[in-house]
Formats: structure tokens, sequence, C-alpha cells
């Protein structure tokens, strides 16, 4: 049987650190698995996703149910996704230290570099959001359950479907919630609330009126509050071009390791209609 070799080893090593990695990737990602991913299909190649749009029809009425119809006019658009981010977290150890310390630096930085990447890809999502035109609420003020059922009023408004509807917030928002009686009472859960029965996984907190809530530190800053977010899925689109993968180098110059993650990926707002920015903390 032949022994265990450096270059063997290293294949181990490497899909350890992945495992590490991507499992603290996904704790991190909040709210990039709440957009429309449906357009990835599209972006194996190129640098650009072009989405056909038309304006929306109307029906109307034949009249005593007979005659010549009347044909609607077309109003062809096209929404581009650029896809033109490539984000990375790397880090680089010293052979020597790394037989010296028997801490682990690479296996902690490897789990460190999943969440600096996780929360790249979630803060250029909030940044996109952070173009929705329709807002409610007051910077830095407790957003009210008044203020709630104003942004679902204006994503009803755009006819947006009833499901996949999300809202993030701030740690400091779900504080305020927390404070309102109907998000917290039982006897409220059938009809509008079910937060303090929430789990909290990757952010996940319960739901507020078919708004999946999660909470989030990678929302947008107001001058001294926080924007939270409401939206339907389909307001905002993400394009993983390349998943995020792992490799591991040897510098050729150095006695040292290091592992770089990375990741290419596109994000566009598609339906402003359907997403609401919510000023409070």
């Amino acid at each position: 049987m032949a022994n265990v070799t450096i270059a063997t080893a290293a294949n181990w090593i490497a899909e350890y650190w992945s495992t590490l990695l991507l499992e603290t990737l996904h704790k991190n990602l909040v709210l990039a698995p709440l957009m429309d991913r449906r357009f990835e299909k599209f972006g194996r190649d190129g640098d650009t996703i072009h989405v056909p749009g038309f304006a929306e029809i109307s029906a109307t009425t034949l009249t005593n149910m007979t005659g010549s119809l009347t044909f609607s006019s077309n109003t062809e658009s096209v929404t581009n996704i650029s896809v033109n981010t490539l984000a990375y977290a790397a880090v680089k150890i010293d052979s020597a230290a790394r037989v010296q310390n028997s801490v682990g630096e690479m296996e902690m930085l490897t789990g460190e570099i999943g969440r600096a990447v996780g929360q790249k890809v979630d803060t250029d999502v909030g940044t996109e959001m952070d173009t929705f035109s329709q807002t409610v609420g007051t910077d830095n003020v407790d957003l009210t359950d008044d203020n709630v059922l104003r942004g679902m009023q204006y994503i009803d408004d755009a006819n947006a479907d009833a499901d996949d509807r999300f809202m993030a917030v701030s740690p400091a928002t779900l504080g305020s919630f927390r404070k309102i009686d109907k998000y917290m009472n039982s006897l409220y859960a059938s009809s509008s609330a079910a937060l303090a029965k929430g789990i909290n996984q990757r952010g996940y907190v319960g739901d507020i009126y078919n708004l999946g809530t999660h909470v989030s530190t990678n929302l947008p800053a107001g001058s001294a509050g926080t924007k939270n977010m409401l939206w339907h899925r389909s307001a905002v689109a993400l394009v993983m071009q390349k998943d995020v993968s792992v490799q591991r180098r040897e510098p050729h110059d150095e006695l040292a390791e290091a592992i770089v993650a990375w990741t290419i990926y596109g994000i566009k707002l598609m339906r402003n209609a359907v997403g609401v920015e919510m000023d409070g903390k």
C-alpha cells in the first residue's frame, strides 16, 4: 500500500477547507437566497443577460359577441443584467507559523473568508435594493404596524403574487417589532403574525402577514438608522455565474500556504413597484 503523500493529503485538506468555508458562507447569506434566481441558467457565458419585457395588456369586450377584434399594441422592452462583480477573500500563512502553532489558523481563517464573501454578496444585494423608490417609515424611528401594512399595500397595488414575499430588518428594528403585541402575542398568530414562533435560521425569525421576516446586518444605512426592506422575490434578480469556489495555493517563492475563495455575480432591480424601503432603526 502506498504512503499518503503531501500531494494526496492536500486533496483532502482542500476539500475539508471548502466544506468549512461553504458552511460559514451559507450561514451569512440572508438576502441572497431571497432574490429572483431564474435568470442564472441564461448567464453561463458572457457578461450580460438580456431579459425581454412588455407593457401590461388589458382585456376588452366584444360588442354583441361578434365583429372585428382590436389588437393590443405591444410595447417591448429589455432589461440588462450585467454580471460584473468578482468578489473574493484570500488569506496566507507562513509554513513555519503553521508548524509551530497548533491553534489551526488556516481552518479558522477559512471560515472567516467564507463569512467575508457571504457578507459581500449580501451587502451588494442590499445596495441594489436601496434603489427602491417607494418608502415608508422615518429614519431612526421605530417602524410601526401601520408602516408594514402600507408597504404591503404598495406591493398589492402592483399585483405582486401572494407567495414569495419577504421583509428584512435590522436587529434594532427586530427589537422594535418585539414591542408590538400583535407580532408577539400568540392570539394573533392565525391572522397577522407568528414572529415569536420563528426559528433563527439564516436570519429567519418568523412571519408577519405572510411576509417571511429575516434579520440582517447587511442592509443599507440611513442617515442615522437603517433602510429595512419589504419586497416580492421578483423585485431583484441575482445571477451567480460562478458559484463560490475555494482554491489552495503554494506561492512559488515563499514557504507559505494560501486559500482563496471567489465568486462572480450580477445583481439587478427588475420590478421597482414590488419593492419598498422601510426607514427605521
